[in-house]
């Protein structure tokens, strides 16, 4: 069973029972299909198991955890209070126990790559850059690609006392401008911002939280704010308060315009999975997408396989002004049917380049998991 939550495959009177064995001080356990496997004593696991436990734990001021594949340490104040915040997060019951041998990357041991695209943008670069200085968790790299610009976009990337990488080149587009960033790139995160854009100062610290969660997701993407000339929530924020986890798309894109992400500057994803998206350097492609590239982000990873998380927060500032390459402009029929073509056209070209076919088994299984999760809203974005 599939929920954004914590999920319960087993029925409560076995989820009591592994519970009350746990809290006995019985073997530790790690269960396979309900079958318990002993544990060599290097390998067992700590784990606050259920919202119950983790409230006792708060209580009665617990002083170890097995926090996100580290090794078992003591918890300043400071630091319990972060777990505390961050318990939904936390590994659910259906792991039951977080190896202490686990290949998780803990937020420290992760690299952040910040990618952002620039183009005649000057008047907005400060305020971006600003934003990913003031982050409460710093990006490890700030890779700034300018893609032509005749303004003094450059003169003032180079200018801000934010440490970056500034990539000057021809104008080519956004694609373009994105490929040039992912070439030099060495986090083993991205996270994508338009430079009109903006982050909150708690956006990395939710990103890097939410790839160490315990779906492990590959993409992660949040919800946005508007502010320019235009104020509120944006369209394609989630609709629940709680994360959403849709472990895999491929086969709903294929038969249902799913966009499962949000505009550039609410994308993270996983290195391997961005290089392999903007591998293609054929002229069609390049042209295509001297804006909106978000598409092939979002799309893409859903052909690829990416497994996805939504966070509720809104913790990217998305402007809206006189030169939004899509959100400010009028669309009419005519060009809602060439939008729906260009998305056929898009997932026509990444099925053949991915080798993806329909898979009739594998789509009622995708569709089932969100039909289970009560997140239908998703089909129809």
């Amino acid at each position: 069973m599939f929920s954004a939550g914590y999920n319960f495959p087993c029925s409560s009177k076995q989820l009591s029972s592994r519970f009350s064995g746990f809290a006995a001080g019985t073997e530790r356990y790690q269960y396979d299909n309900d079958k318990p496997t002993s544990l060599y004593p290097e390998n067992r696991y700590d784990h606050v198991a259920s919202c119950t436990a983790f409230r006792k734990w708060k209580e009665e001021g617990a002083d170890k955890i097995h926090w996100r594949g580290q090794a078992p340490r003591k918890l300043n104040a400071k630091s319990r209070s972060s777990v505390y915040e961050n318990h939904h997060l936390l590994p659910s019951p259906t792991s039951f126990f977080v190896s202490a041998k686990s290949n998780f990357l803990s937020i420290t041991q992760m690299k952040i790559s910040v990618l952002i695209n620039n183009y005649n943008y000057a008047r907005f670069i400060d305020e971006c850059l600003d934003s990913v200085q003031r982050q409460t968790h710093p990006a490890d790299e700030v890779i700034v690609v300018d893609d032509g610009s005749t303004d003094d976009s450059v003169k003032r990337i180079k200018a801000h006392s934010q440490n970056v990488i500034c990539i000057e080149k021809e104008n080519g587009g956004q694609y373009s401008a994105m490929q040039a960033a992912i070439g030099v790139a060495t986090g083993d995160v991205f996270c994508f911002l338009d430079s009109d854009d903006t982050w909150k100062p708690e956006y990395l610290k939710k990103v890097c939280a939410a790839f160490q969660s315990h779906q492990q997701p590959d993409f992660v993407y949040t919800s946005l704010e508007i502010f320019g000339k235009a104020r509120g929530p944006h369209i394609l924020n989630c609709k629940k308060k709680r994360p959403q986890f849709i472990p895999k798309s491929q086969q709903l894109l294929l038969v249902s315009k799913v966009f499962l992400g949000g505009p550039t500057s609410a994308n993270s994803i996983k290195a391997p999975f961005a290089r392999r998206l903007f591998e293609n350097k054929s002229p069609d492609r390049l042209e295509d997408y001297r804006i909106s590239a978000d598409r092939i982000l979002v799309f893409g990873s859903s052909i690829i396989d990416c497994s996805k998380l939504q966070l509720p927060e809104q913790v990217v500032n998305y402007r809206v002004h006189g030169s939004n390459g899509y959100y400010n402009k009028e669309i009419d029929d005519a060009e809602r049917v060439k939008a729906y073509s260009s998305y056929k056209r898009l997932v026509n070209e990444l099925s053949n380049e991915f080798a993806v076919t329909l898979n009739q088994s594998h789509l009622h299984e995708e569709f089932q998991v969100v039909l289970n999760s009560g997140n239908l809203e998703v089909l129809t974005s």
